[in-house]
């Protein structure tokens, strides 16, 4: 065969290493937000110290939300995302709210039940891309202790950018 074929076959092969992202180009992808520090000592273990995304967009016409990240301990808190609300802003942008049941079980005798509920709100441009670096991000904890009769008020953790 002549060099110049096998000097082809090596520029394909070789470029091809690019085509393909690998975990490290996800992981800067991916923006994080962590719990606040006042929040960090005193949280559940079901609750969650950073959420990641990579993308969210908005359907504008189906009114659908669609969040992704990479790593599948995020997928989890995020594959279900409802829209909430949409609403026109005057500078071109649509602010959006979503929320999602990351967890509703019963945890004791007293037939507790922990509802688990994330919050994602921010805009999203004209072609429904979300602008991941201004969210707000929020997860909600209702503890009801249904059979000792106790219903404790609903605590918001807030999050922020890292």
């Amino acid at each position: 065969m002549k060099p110049i074929f096998w000097v082809f076959v090596a520029i394909i092969y070789l470029g091809s290493f690019n085509a393909f992202a690998g975990p490290e180009e996800h992981r800067d992808a991916q923006v994080c937000y962590v719990i606040s520090s006042a929040d960090y000592a005193k949280i559940p273990d079901e609750v969650p110290t950073e959420i990641c995304l990579e993308s969210i967009k908005v359907d504008l016409y189906k009114k659908k939300i669609e969040a992704y990240s990479f790593f599948s301990n995020f997928t989890a808190l995020i594959q279900n995302l409802k829209l909430t609300s949409l609403t026109n802003n005057h500078e071109g942008l649509i602010q959006f709210q979503a929320s999602n049941v990351i967890e509703n079980n019963y945890m004791n005798i007293c037939g507790s039940q922990n509802d688990l509920q994330l919050f994602i709100g921010g805009q999203v441009n004209n072609n429904g891309e979300g602008l991941i670096n201004q969210l707000s991000v929020a997860v909600q904890l209702t503890a009801i202790a249904t059979s000792c009769h106790r219903n404790e008020s609903p605590v918001v953790y807030n999050y922020k950018l890292r």
